[in-house]
């Protein structure tokens, strides 16, 4: 069983967990709760850098033109 701990506030994260960095499989990542990951994806969302998917509620990488 896989336990992941918010790098913010230290909470154990039983809901949804926000992943912000490179990959979920490797070390260049944070994990956050639902909500200290709030302020990074309104951030990513207001930069162009991500859009959230209605149907899966997941964020989606956007390309830039």
């Amino acid at each position: 069983m896989m336990v992941y701990k918010c790098d913010s506030c230290k909470k154990i994260i039983k809901g949804k967990k926000v992943l912000a960095g490179y990959s979920e499989h490797s070390l260049g990542h944070n994990t956050f709760c639902e909500n200290c990951g709030k302020p990074v994806v309104a951030f990513l969302k207001s930069a162009g850098f991500c859009k959230e998917d209605e149907k899966t509620s997941t964020l989606a990488k956007t390309k830039k033109k």
